[in-house]
């Protein structure tokens, strides 16, 4: 079983405003479209927010809302409040995806889901696991178990770099290129 995590506490300051509010051309907000794709699940995906904050009304029964108390001290901080909800004896891999990243294709993430499940361990520890578009790893990232504590150890604004950089990595090539596109910028939201 993996668990989903979807960090959603970030402040958009290259945005402009909050852009977790920010409309898509449909109609639903930037944070509604990214839970859309991550939903339903099961375990119930961990939405990380600041504190003080509810998920949208639509999926308030299907998400658990962790606070970030030190989410404006960098992505480190919410990512580690988030593994913190993680429970790897009964997901033994936590799915981290971006909550202005709402363009993922659903089998991108079934394939990221059968390489967690196809992992048999004869060939080393359990890797970071991330889907690649065109040759560029993108998003979501699956971490194993063996991981909990060095997420839990993060902080500031640097992710999980730190581990891409001295764990190993199995990448799943995908004809997605909704792993690498997320909105940063008011004209990111069109098409």
């Amino acid at each position: 079983m993996i668990q989903r995590l979807i960090l959603a506490a970030g402040a958009g300051r290259r945005f402009g405003a909050d852009k977790r509010l920010a409309r898509l051309p449909d109609g639903s907000t930037l944070l509604e479209a990214t839970l859309t794709c991550f939903c339903p699940a099961t375990p119930k995906p961990l939405v990380v927010l600041r504190p003080g904050e509810a998920a949208p009304e639509a999926y308030a029964r299907q998400v658990v809302v962790v606070p970030s108390p030190q989410w404006e001290a960098g992505q480190g901080h919410s990512l580690a409040a988030g593994a913190g909800a993680w429970d790897p004896t009964d997901a033994p891999w936590l799915m981290i995806a971006l909550g202005d990243m709402p363009f993922i294709a659903p089998a991108t993430l079934q394939a990221l889901e059968a390489a967690c499940q196809g992992w048999t361990g004869e060939t080393g520890p359990a890797p970071l696991i991330a889907p690649t578009f065109q040759g560029r790893r993108g998003h979501p990232v699956l971490v194993p178990a063996r991981l909990r504590s060095e997420a839990l150890a993060l902080s500031g604004d640097e992710g999980l770099r730190k581990l891409f950089a001295k764990e190993p990595v199995l990448t799943v090539p995908r004809e997605d290129p909704g792993v690498c596109r997320d909105v940063d910028r008011p004209e990111d939201l069109k098409g």
